[in-house]
């Protein structure tokens, strides 16, 4: 499907702008996205998930879904918005479309300004799909009200006395512990990503404005 082929992209690019400089020497190997890299990288997180879903188990109440919900909306669409009119920036700016006349230095800061703008663009698409993925896992601590919040420890699994009632708990409480980790990862990441954006915009500001930026 051609979504999930864009999806891929938009994740590999993001991957791979967020573990590269904005100029690179020569020789450098570009980042490549791989299975190996996302297990090892996030097996550590999954464990600080499982154990945060566990021992703060209240903290998914459909009240504070509601207001995560409300506030992901917000910032998808202000985010959409601000995408656009880089992207728009981009793409009509005559300077990085017309590099044939510049002088080298020139030619440097410009391809400069163009990896930064791939660098926000694609970390930002991210920080959106990811920003989607929690409004969906929130809807399941509304789906689920207050039931959402048990604490998985009062529950014991007696595989002989398994029946019907059993097996539908096990598997209820299977996807709420799931989601509470999925959450906990996600939103994480969200933070992460929109603090890197951040904070890469002001470096990169503050560098053009001392006309000191690094490479």
């Amino acid at each position: 499907m051609k979504i999930k082929k864009n999806i891929k992209l938009i994740l590999k690019e993001s991957y791979r702008w967020r573990n590269r400089n904005l100029i690179e020497k020569a020789g450098f190997i570009e980042p490549k996205i791989s299975l190996k890299n996302i297990l090892t990288r996030n097996v550590f997180l999954f464990l600080i998930g499982l154990i945060f879903s566990i021992c703060f188990s209240s903290f998914f109440n459909p009240k504070f879904a509601g207001y995560a919900i409300t506030a992901l909306s917000i910032f998808i669409g202000l985010f959409t918005t601000v995408l656009i009119l880089i992207f728009d920036k981009l793409v009509n700016n005559q300077n990085l479309n017309n590099l044939e006349n510049a002088s080298s230095e020139l030619k440097l800061n410009l391809k400069r300004t163009k990896n930064f703008s791939r660098r926000f663009i694609f970390i930002s698409l991210e920080a959106l799909l990811i920003a989607t993925c929690i409004i969906v896992l929130f809807l399941i601590p509304l789906m689920f009200q207050e039931s959402f919040t048990i604490n998985i420890l009062n529950y014991e699994f007696v595989l002989n006395k398994i029946d019907y009632n059993s097996f539908s708990t096990l598997i209820k409480n299977s996807i709420i512990v799931v989601t509470r980790i999925l959450l906990v990862v996600l939103l994480y990441k969200f933070f992460k990503y929109l603090f890197m954006i951040f904070g890469a915009l002001g470096a990169y500001l503050k560098g053009v404005l001392n006309n000191n930026v690094k490479i």
